[in-house]
């Protein structure tokens, strides 16, 4: 539950986070913009009009990056030169974060394939440094997702797409290295016992009577 911004309703210990939707956080976490915790990036346009069967890639879309999952069977592939390689590559740890349709649904690479890129229909977050998780950016982007924040005015229908540059001064909460692990740590030991309990449920319900 968000708790109230009035500073009459903040508990001791809390401030006013400032952003409406974040409510009173822990006074000694901070609050800034995506951009100065992250290097935010779109990936690259598709051009079918330009084609090198000898430097084709495969390279992810927005349909393939789920929430926590990434799809990398069967990927199309399109041409990137050498200074597109290192521009749109994917490191072990970048979040992948959609910038249309499910705005904001995201999932961390972990590089199952030697090689691939990213499609302009997604963000690249790339942390700045050691003391941001990008498993806990992960689960700010499903809170928010959640509550709505991407939308415009709360209504899903008046924000097709999230442009870099809005998306880079969101404001989110940083609490120091140590709690995003912890808290990454627990929602992560939360999330696997949900999901095997969900399936147990599917099997004893394909179970023949």
């Amino acid at each position: 539950m968000k708790l109230s911004s009035g500073s009459d309703d903040i508990p001791q210990g809390f401030k006013d986070s400032g952003v409406d939707w974040l409510g009173s956080i822990p006074t000694h976490w901070d609050v800034a913009p995506l951009r100065t915790r992250f290097r935010v990036d779109l990936g690259k346009m598709l051009d079918s009009s330009r084609i090198d069967s000898s430097r084709l890639f495969p390279y992810l879309r927005n349909i393939d990056v789920q929430w926590d999952k990434i799809n990398t069977k069967s990927l199309p592939e399109m041409t990137f030169d050498d200074d597109e390689l290192a521009r749109y590559s994917l490191n072990d740890g970048d979040l992948l974060v959609c910038e249309g349709g499910e705005v904001g649904r995201a999932a961390i690479w972990s590089a199952p394939i030697a090689q691939c890129f990213f499609q302009k229909a997604l963000h690249r977050l790339r942390a700045l440094d050691a003391n941001t998780l990008p498993r806990f950016m992960y689960y700010l982007l499903a809170m928010s997702a959640g509550m709505g924040v991407f939308r415009a005015n709360g209504n899903p229908n008046t924000i097709d797409h999230l442009t870099s540059e809005a998306f880079r001064s969101y404001r989110f909460p940083w609490p120091p290295i140590e709690e995003q692990v912890r808290i990454a740590t627990y929602l992560d030991e939360k999330t696997a016992r949900i999901d095997a309990l969900i399936e147990k449920k599917r099997a004893l319900l394909v179970q023949p009577c």
